[in-house]
């Protein structure tokens, strides 16, 4: 039952990946247009590096859903095998990895380049690239709540596309004051700027994906599902929450819960009352894909005290009423 709802939830959490494939085929038409108005055009070094980041999105983009079809895929197929999931965070690190070193070449290029500047009416290639990566980023976001899973692949995309709003941005607006001044050092001084704000964001994401690959995961999406176990454990009467343990597996995640139990609880009962927690937290936290609830015994000379407690009160009731 537990692992039928897992596999729904993977296969519910795919339909995400036709936005990837999307946002991958019109990355790749944005290259075209860039290295052809390099070659056709203009030779400026900020079309060519424009086009060269549309491309290697495309590429990074199109392995991030690949990926997660082929984990999600073994998953299914090899069963409650949900470590394979992580495939999901190291293709996401790779890309980060990647994205990284291409703007590294792309400041060290600007250092050393040429005397002459960009053509101002080339400057609507990066600030319309600007505006797609915008709108893009912004229709991944509203599309992500859509869905019952914001995958973690997809949350990295539109990251990294709200950067390069800033980058492409900064890419045209260097041609129009490098044309304004008649001297190349503003387009030079900008790219290099905002690539140190860029390399900030990719190390971030980088570092996610690598808190995802090991388990850990990211501190807000740990901290929301122990909240929401907590509030469904807590609330309980019967139940006391002694330990917690969530583990990562890219957007995926298990849990480990240790719960004390009332000491005349039989084994039976507590194997069946194990059962049907696990189900529940599977079914209420939607990035949930396994929930281990171990039950133990509660303190028997704890659980005298309570009663004796109450029976002293009880007592103290009852003569209060015969005195009036």
């Amino acid at each position: 039952m537990t692992y039928k709802l897992a596999v729904r939830k993977i296969m519910r959490s795919r339909r995400a990946l036709k936005d990837l494939y999307f946002v991958s085929a019109l990355s790749f038409i944005l290259a075209g247009v860039g290295f052809a108005l390099y070659l056709l055009v203009y030779p400026s070094d900020i079309i060519l590096i424009e086009a060269f980041v549309w491309f290697i999105e495309g590429i990074s983009f199109l392995g991030l859903a690949v990926a997660f079809h082929i984990a999600s895929s073994w998953t299914t197929v090899y069963r409650a095998r949900f470590e394979i999931l992580r495939l999901e965070a190291l293709a996401t690190l790779l890309a980060s990895i990647l994205a990284i070193f291409i703007i590294l070449w792309v400041m060290e290029k600007s250092l050393a380049g040429g005397k002459g500047y960009t053509p101002l009416y080339l400057a609507s290639y990066p600030l319309g690239s600007a505006a797609a990566s915008f709108v893009l980023e912004r229709w991944l976001h509203k599309s992500m709540h859509t869905y019952e899973v914001r995958l973690a692949s997809v949350r990295a995309v539109a990251n990294k596309l709200g950067l390069d709003v800033v980058f492409e941005a900064a890419g045209g607006l260097s041609i129009i004051i490098s044309n304004v001044m008649a001297s190349p050092l503003a387009e030079r001084a900008l790219v290099l700027v905002v690539g140190v704000y860029i390399l900030y964001g990719l190390v971030q994401i980088a570092f996610e994906a690598v808190m995802y690959l090991v388990g850990i995961g990211p501190k807000p999406e740990v901290d929301k599902i122990r909240r929401i176990i907590r509030s469904m454990l807590e609330g309980h009467p019967k139940y006391r929450l002694r330990k917690l343990k969530v583990e990562m597996y890219g957007t995926f995640g298990e849990a480990e819960v240790w719960v004390e139990a009332p000491p005349e609880m039989s084994l039976a009962e507590a194997s069946r009352e194990s059962v049907g927690i696990a189900r529940r937290l599977v079914h209420s936290i939607p990035e949930l894909l396994r929930a281990l609830v171990i039950m133990v015994p509660g303190d028997s000379s704890r659980a005298q005290r309570l009663r004796r407690a109450s029976g002293k009160a009880q007592g103290r009731q009852r003569s209060q009423r015969y005195l009036r």
